[in-house]
């Protein structure tokens, strides 16, 4: 099967998958497929299947990839991850084609296909519409080809993706010389060829600037080393300096000492022979020539002493020279330093003036924000089963809850209930969130309907609001809002991208909400997003949450703490006093973020029950 224009999207895996060999790695996935499957995690199991099915596959293990990815599929279907089955899909109609059966090849990458198209994967869609060409080009349905051909390339023209419209160009090629009109075939070659230099080219330049990058720091670093090498030797030889003067002044020292000692020498031997002399003079002069011999030894170490004194002095009067010196440059550093230190003291000033203007400006968005936030114990009142567990990342919140009591002439009116996470954290969130407000309160004095309409209806809010029509501005939110219909025993549930967990009869089933935001950018001309309706036919849970709790990072490896676990810990927890229920959704979190963790995230959850 020809490969040379295929544009894949393909599970790829590093070089290290296939650094052992083929079968150690087979078996040492599929044991641990064995063992997400005892644990139930069927996530982990079907991440694992796509490997031992990809392993197999390159082995040319045709049947057992087969069957494997067959595994894959199933598990994932159940898991609802769609970009999974599709690129499941597709692999399966590769391996079939490897297998030269081109009619079940061209099945599956037709349910690859649809899929795509069913997500609204506008690339990946062109992708497998290039792939499913492969088997009808083996079937000679060359103008199917072309025409699967020329619908993703007008999709990969609008995205400018250069590789899928040269791949589209290359088929269109082998088409028509199949169809046996070699102008276009030329013509479309001649296309290929010029986006293969273009990309070659990019490629060459991409390369380049990373080369003249590592060039560029290469040297930097080199002339980091040159300096430091530099203050090295400089260093280096001004201690060498101030050795040499050292042992100058040693070998000085050693030299006035020898001197000494030879005129001491001189005078021992002068005095052994004025006491020779003496000895041959009378007994008389005995007394005389003791006192000489004593007046000579008292001018002899007062000579000394005085040759002493006077080296040590002159010894001293350096010393005080160096001292002085050193002092006058510890003096000028001093000074230096004196000045520096008041310098980075008025810096410190500043920063610390301005980090108070900050704050306070921020505290009082806080109180414009909170003041706009109904009180909670109102909603309790309306919901006594219920609880809040809000935890800013920072003094502000990107993170916002709403509700309403609908007005109506019944006995027990309906109760709208919101949690929205707003695009970013801090002060660029809570604007958006306290925007979203806003408009939410003028929705819902105009009248509330539906839980589908109120999406509908702040969609469009925000998107006036924030004149996405004509700007660069993709700033929205997720939420996901409930009406509880107290006497109809039901409630209304529409999400954007944020889903609602409800917990019935011991059993959690999460709604999930339409695939995109409120605000942000839109292509159709309407957006409208789905609801379901949940009957109370028993005491029914719900919980309403942003993603900042699952997104965590911490525990013992600094993984996130992943909203599948979140949604166990609802299940663990859904029959305890919704007090206790806030308080353990606290602690839970706090110590898996631990000391060495911070919370990088905004934290929003609402639960309560009906009964």
């Amino acid at each position: 099967m020809k490969r040379w224009f295929c544009f894949f999207l393909f599970l790829v895996f590093s070089g290290q998958l296939f650094a052992q060999s083929s079968a150690e790695k087979i078996s040492q996935y599929q044991t641990l497929v064995d063992k997400f499957h005892q644990e139930g995690n069927l996530r982990e199991e079907a991440k694992y299947l796509n490997m031992v099915a990809t392993l197999q596959w390159d082995a040319q293990q045709y049947q057992e990839a087969l069957a494997t990815y067959q595994k894959s599929l199933d598990a994932n279907q159940a898991l609802g991850n769609k970009n999974a089955v599709a690129t499941i899909l597709g692999n399966i109609g590769m391996i079939y084609g490897d297998l030269k059966n081109p009619d079940k090849s061209l099945a599956y990458f037709d349910k690859s296909v649809e899929m795509r198209k069913l997500m609204k994967d506008r690339v990946g869609y062109a992708s497998e519409l290039v792939n499913s060409t492969m088997p009808l080009m083996t079937l000679q349905k060359y103008k199917e080809v072309i025409a699967r051909m020329n619908e993703a390339l007008e999709i990969a023209i609008e995205f400018n993706n250069k590789r899928l419209i040269k791949t589209c160009y290359g088929g269109l090629s082998e088409a028509y010389d199949k169809l046996g009109d070699k102008q276009k075939a030329f013509d479309y070659t001649g296309l290929y060829n010029a986006f293969e230099k273009q990309i070659q080219n990019e490629d060459i330049q991409a390369k380049e600037t990373e080369m003249n990058d590592k060039v560029r720091k290469a040297t930097q670093r080199s002339q980091e080393l040159e300096a430091l090498n530099q203050r090295k030797e400089s260093e280096l030889e001004t201690k060498n300096k101030i050795l040499d003067q050292d042992e100058e002044k040693i070998k000085l020292e050693e030299s006035q000492i020898a001197r000494r000692r030879a005129q001491m020498k001189e005078m021992k031997s002068e005095m052994e022979q004025e006491e020779a002399t003496l000895k041959e003079t009378s007994t008389e002069l005995e007394t005389e020539r003791s006192l000489l011999i004593v007046s000579i030894t008292v001018i002899v170490a007062f000579v000394a002493m005085g040759a002493g004194l006077f080296f040590l002095v002159r010894k001293l009067n350096n010393s005080n020279k160096l001292l002085t010196s050193q002092k006058e440059e510890i003096e000028k550093q001093q000074t230096v330093l004196q000045e520096q230190h008041k310098e980075i003291e008025g810096a410190l000033g500043k920063i610390e003036r301005q980090n108070k203007d900050i704050t306070s400006s921020i505290n009082y968005a806080k109180r414009i924000q909170d003041s706009m936030l109904h009180p909670f114990d109102e909603l309790q009142r309306l919901v006594p089963n219920s609880f809040l567990l809000f935890k800013p990342r920072d003094i502000v919140s990107g993170d916002f809850y709403w509700y309403y009591e609908i007005p109506s002439s019944k006995k027990t009116k309906d109760v709208a209930i919101m949690v929205a996470d707003c695009t970013g954290h801090g002060v660029p969130g809570s604007m958006l969130s306290m925007l979203g407000m806003n408009i939410l309160d003028g929705i819902a004095k105009d009248g509330i309907k539906s839980a589908s309409q109120v999406l509908e209806d702040l969609h469009v809010g925000v998107r006036k609001a924030l004149k996405q029509e004509s700007n660069e501005v993709r700033d929205g939110m997720d939420l996901a809002l409930v009406i509880i219909r107290f006497e109809e025993k039901v409630i209304e549930f529409s999400g954007a991208k944020n889903p609602m967990v409800y917990i019935q009869n011991g059993e959690l089933t999460c709604l999930k909400g339409t695939g995109w935001p409120i605000g942000g950018a839109q292509k159709s001309t309407s957006r409208e997003f789905e609801q379901h309706t949940i009957p109370l036919t028993s005491p029914t849970s719900v919980y309403l949450y942003s993603d900042g709790y699952g997104d965590q990072f911490g525990g013992e490896k600094g993984q996130k703490f992943m909203t599948s676990n979140l949604r166990s810990l609802f299940l663990e927890i859904h029959q305890e006093p919704f007090e206790n229920q806030r308080e353990k959704l606290d602690t839970v979190i706090e110590a898996w973020k631990g000391s060495h963790h911070k919370q990088i995230d905004d934290i929003l959850i609402i639960g309560f029950q009906i009964a």
